[in-house]
C-alpha cells in the first residue's frame, strides 16, 4: 500500500499544479508558449549597439531564459506602453520564432509566422536585463 500512495503521489500533484503561463497562454496563443518551453536549442544576438553573431546558449542558459519568461508573474497583462520598442537583444527557438527584448521600453515581442504579440516586462526586466548582460 505505501509503494501504490508513493506511485499515486506525483500524479496528483501533477494534477494540481498551476499554470504558470495560463495568461500568456491565452496573449500568445497556445502554441507559441508550447514551442518556447519545448525548444532546446536557443540562440541569442545582440542588436544593439551593433550586431552580433548568434551565440548557442548551454542547457543552464535556456532553463535560466525559460523561467525568466514562461510566467505570467512577470508579465503586465492590463496594460500596453507606448513607449516606443527598439529591440536589443533576439532569442531564436529554432527557426520561426523569435523573440525580440528592449530593454529600454521594459517589453518583449515575440514573433512567429501569422503571429506578433508584444509584452509588458517591468516585473521581471531587471533580472532580464541581468541575464543579457550574463550572456555578453
Amino acid at each position: 500500500m505505501k509503494y501504490l500512495m508513493l506511485l499515486i503521489l506525483p500524479l496528483v500533484l501533477l494534477g494540481c499544479a498551476e499554470d504558470r503561463t495560463a495568461a500568456l497562454k491565452n496573449k500568445t496563443g497556445e502554441h507559441l508558449v508550447e514551442t518556447i518551453s519545448t525548444a532546446e536549442n536557443v540562440e541569442v544576438n545582440f542588436l544593439l549597439p551593433e550586431k552580433s553573431e548568434r551565440i548557442l546558449l548551454n542547457a543552464e542558459q535556456v532553463a535560466r531564459l525559460k523561467e525568466l519568461i514562461l510566467n505570467d508573474g512577470h508579465y503586465t497583462f492590463d496594460r500596453m506602453k507606448t513607449t516606443p520598442f527598439f529591440a536589443e537583444a533576439a532569442f531564436h527557438f529554432g527557426y520561426e520564432t523569435t523573440l525580440f527584448v528592449s530593454r529600454s521600453a521594459k517589453q518583449i515581442q515575440i514573433v512567429a509566422p501569422g503571429k506578433k504579440v508584444k509584452l509588458d516586462n517591468d516585473p521581471v526586466a531587471e533580472k532580464l536585463e541581468q541575464f543579457l548582460e550574463d550572456l555578453r
